[in-house]
C-alpha cells in the first residue's frame, strides 16, 4: 500500500479507465473460469470481487491484477472431483476450504461466512493445497517479473506472496475459490494506462455493481458462449506458441517486449505469456 502515499489526483482518470477496461474482460472471463473449475459461474464473479482489491492493496506491483485464472481452475476441478460432484454444494464448500488453505500457506454480493469441516477432509487437502499454493506463487512471480521489467518497479517477491496469500485467505470467507495473478489482465491493466492499484479496486467495484444490478441478466447467459470463450483463449495460446518460435529464430524483430532479443515471450501456466531470460 506504499503507492497510496504518493497518489496524485491526475492518476485517477487513468486508473478508472484501466479498471473499467479490465472489468470488461474480468466479468466474462471469471464466469468462464468458474465453469472450468466445476463451479456455478457466479462463484467466478465472487472471486473477482475480493481478489483484485486485496492483491493490489497488499502486493508490491501497481498493475498486477489478481483473480481467477485457468490453471488454478483446472487444479480445483482435478483436486475436488474425486471428493464431490462438481457443482454440488459439497464441491462448492470444498473449493472455499481449498482457498482458505492456500491462503494460510502464505445474485447479490457474497455473504461472509465461517467454514466448518471435518479434520479428515482438511488433512486430505493439505497436499493439494500446497501444490496449488506453489503454482499460484510461481504464476504471480512470472507475471510480476514481466510487468516489473516494463515499468521498472522493484518486484518485492515476499510482499507479492503475502498479497496472494491474503487474497485467497480473505476471499475464502467471501465465497471465493483459489486465485492468482493473471498475466492477460495485468497486461491489459498496464496497456490501459493504470498507474496504481486503484485500477484493480475499480475493477472490483465494477464487479460489485454488476452483481447488485445485472444479476438477472447474467442468469440468462447460456453457458455455451462462456465455454467458447475458453476455447478462444486456447486458440490464442496456440498462436503465441507459434509466434514464440518465429521471434526467437529471427532475434525477435517484432518484439513483444522492448528488451528482445535478450528476452522473449514465454507461455505461463494460465495460458498467458511472460518473460523468458534465455531467449
Amino acid at each position: 500500500m506504499l503507492w497510496l502515499k504518493g497518489y496524485e489526483p491526475s492518476f485517477l482518470k487513468k486508473d478508472a479507465l484501466a479498471g473499467l477496461t479490465v472489468a470488461a474482460v474480468l466479468i466474462p472471463q471469471s464466469m468462464a473460469y468458474a465453469i472450468l473449475a466445476g463451479l456455478p459461474p457466479v462463484y467466478g464473479l465472487y472471486a473477482a470481487v475480493s481478489a483484485p482489491i486485496i492483491g493490489a492493496l497488499w502486493g508490491s506491483l501497481r498493475q498486477l491484477a489478481t483473480g481467477p485464472i485457468a490453471i488454478m481452475s483446472l487444479l480445483v476441478l482435478t483436486t475436488l472431483s474425486p471428493m464431490a460432484e462438481p457443482g454440488s454444494p459439497e464441491f462448492i464448500e470444498l473449493a472455499f476450504l481449498l482457498a482458505l488453505l492456500v491462503g494460510e500457506i502464505q445474485g447479490g454480493l457474497p455473504i461472509p461466512q465461517m467454514h466448518t469441516f471435518d479434520i479428515g477432509v482438511i488433512s486430505s487437502l493439505i497436499g493439494p493445497a500446497t501444490v496449488i499454493a506453489l503454482v499460484s506463487f510461481a504464476e504471480t512471480y512470472s507475471v510480476g517479473k514481466a510487468i516489473s521489467s516494463e515499468t521498472k518497479q522493484k518486484l518485492d517477491v515476499d510482499q507479492e506472496f503475502i498479497g496472494q496469500g491474503l487474497a485467497n485467505l480473505m476471499g475464502s470467507f467471501f465465497q471465493s475459490y483459489p486465485v492468482s495473478g493473471s498475466f492477460s489482465r495485468t497486461a491489459i491493466n498496464f496497456a490501459s494506462g493504470a498507474k496504481t492499484g486503484i485500477a484493480c479496486a475499480i475493477s472490483s467495484l465494477t464487479v460489485i455493481v454488476s452483481l447488485l444490478f445485472l444479476t438477472p441478466i447474467f442468469t440468462y447467459i447460456p453457458k455455451t458462449p462462456l465455454k467458447y470463450l475458453l476455447l478462444d483463449l486456447q486458440a490464442i495460446t496456440i498462436l503465441f506458441k507459434q509466434l514464440d518460435h518465429v521471434y526467437c529464430k529471427n532475434q525477435c524483430p517484432y518484439a513483444l517486449f522492448n528488451e528482445c532479443p535478450e528476452v522473449k515471450s514465454k507461455q505461463l501456466p494460465d495460458g498467458d505469456y511472460g518473460i523468458d531470460d534465455n531467449c
